[in-house]
């Protein structure tokens, strides 16, 4: 584990260009490693001559885009199913617009899932797909809710529509701009079953800690935007960063943490049953957690990994080395005035 110290001077301010920690790529859904190397996958490719669409207009960002061009079956992929499961991000334009599967998202305007998934279903965000494997695993397990992923990378932005290609998934969309904007443009307040954020880069070293996309004015901006008693579930395999998540998220004066809140876990609230199927706290989810994750954790504020997060070739490999990955689950406070 990192010696850096886990930062304490986190922002407190309203989101601005100059100082909002940006992630539109949490670490492929535990599929890129902690300290810089990107997955074989990404390795084995050179850069695309295609340009990079321009994802964001934030000064600070917590991604930093990869050097590799896809795959031939990511670019298929790309070509022919991102017209159907892609949504596409606009500069600001209408305030209060709301947004169908077949316009342009734009700016401050709220998607409206209904329209975008054809159906009326719990809505949960998945913020950096990175290369989809866990994202369409989840999408797959749970058919009754709607999954939208955010991806700024091009190839993983492939990798995952070649899994929905391949799993028939409909049930999940695909955006492909920095995560941030996407909230704060295009996601209305408490519309959210839940947000998943997983393995996001902990930019270990201290001059870095500003990047981290866990940030008190992030937080505050997703607990925004899920529904009362609506969930938010960070993991990570970097202790530092994971004890700077707990302290972060437990700060937010709109969340309860469920390790300590028992009876906050959204697997005991009818709202967000459906879209969680949470196991923490249960001798169930005891016996699906692994052994780096004792229940012990639970005593901690960090949760037991419940049972529609699948453990990743990254992760596991990360155990074998005594990483031990934290999972948080924190709920919407329904007492709580709307933000």
């Amino acid at each position: 584990m990192s010696t850096n110290k886990v930062s304490t001077g986190a922002q407190t301010g309203a989101l601005t260009s100059a100082q909002t920690p940006v992630d539109a790529s949490a670490r492929a859904g535990g599929q890129t490693e902690a300290h810089g190397t990107a997955p074989a996958a990404m390795r084995s490719v050179t850069r695309d001559t295609a340009p990079e669409p321009r994802l964001t207009t934030q000064s600070i960002r917590s991604f930093v885009l990869r050097q590799g061009r896809m795959s031939p079956a990511q670019k298929l992929a790309y070509e022919t199913l991102m017209p159907r499961y892609g949504m596409r991000y606009v500069a600001p334009a209408a305030a209060g617009t709301t947004v169908g599967a077949a316009e342009d998202t734009a700016a401050h305007a709220s998607l409206d899932f209904a329209a975008v998934f054809g159906r009326a279903a719990p809505t949960i965000l998945e913020i950096g797909s990175g290369m989809g494997e866990t994202t369409a695993a989840i999408a797959e397990a749970m058919p009754e809710n709607n999954f939208i992923a955010v991806e700024v990378h091009t190839p993983g932005v492939g990798a995952l529509l070649k899994l929905i290609g391949q799993k028939k998934l409909t049930n999940l969309r695909v955006i492909q701009h920095d995560a941030v904007e996407v909230v704060q443009q295009m996601l209305g307040e408490n519309t959210l079953a839940g947000i998943h954020l997983f393995f996001a880069d902990p930019w270990p070293k201290a001059r870095h800690h500003k990047r981290r996309i866990v940030q008190p004015p992030f937080v505050k901006l997703l607990a925004s935007r899920l529904a009362p008693s609506g969930y938010l579930h960070c993991a990570t395999d970097w202790e530092p960063y994971a004890l700077h998540m707990l302290e972060v998220l437990s700060s937010e004066p709109q969340l309860i943490n469920t390790a300590i809140n028992t009876d906050t876990n959204p697997a005991n609230n009818t709202v967000a049953n459906s879209a969680t199927k949470m196991a923490a706290d249960t001798a169930t989810s005891a016996t699906q957690s692994t052994s780096a994750q004792p229940a012990a954790h639970t005593a901690n504020g960090f949760a037991l990994r419940p049972h529609y997060r699948p453990i990743t070739k990254f992760e596991t490999r990360g155990i074998k080395l005594g990483h031990g990955v934290r999972d948080l689950i924190f709920t919407k406070n329904s007492t709580k005035g709307m933000s």
